[in-house]
């Protein structure tokens, strides 16, 4: 798979995440491709919920691309709170990884 493509894909997956009314941001922390064209990402998403797990069986069912990718999902208080920690993983996105949608 080409970058283009790949770009093209997580676009796809953002506009979707962009569509749902409690996605507040999306970030995209990781994408891989190996020697034989196989690629993958890892988006981290900050959705306003109390269930967590169903928010996230949601955006697995109601999105669907064609190379697979991993969704590590915050509220918005969990991100808040841990994206100000030095050691945390959500300040290592928040420094390495690329905002791609932030709700207006």
């Amino acid at each position: 798979m080409n970058p283009l493509q790949l770009h093209s894909m997580i676009q796809e997956v953002v506009s979707a995440l962009s569509q749902m009314p409690d996605v507040e941001k999306v970030y995209l922390f990781r994408m891989k491709t190996d020697s034989n064209g196989l690629a993958s990402f890892k988006l981290c998403v900050i959705f306003q919920t109390s269930e967590k797990q169903k928010a996230e069986t949601q955006i697995y069912r109601d999105i669907d691309c064609d190379i697979p990718f991993d969704v590590i999902l915050y509220t918005p208080q969990e991100w808040a709170a841990q994206e100000k920690m030095v050691y945390s993983f959500a300040n290592r996105v928040k420094k390495e990884g690329y905002l791609l949608y932030e709700k207006s």
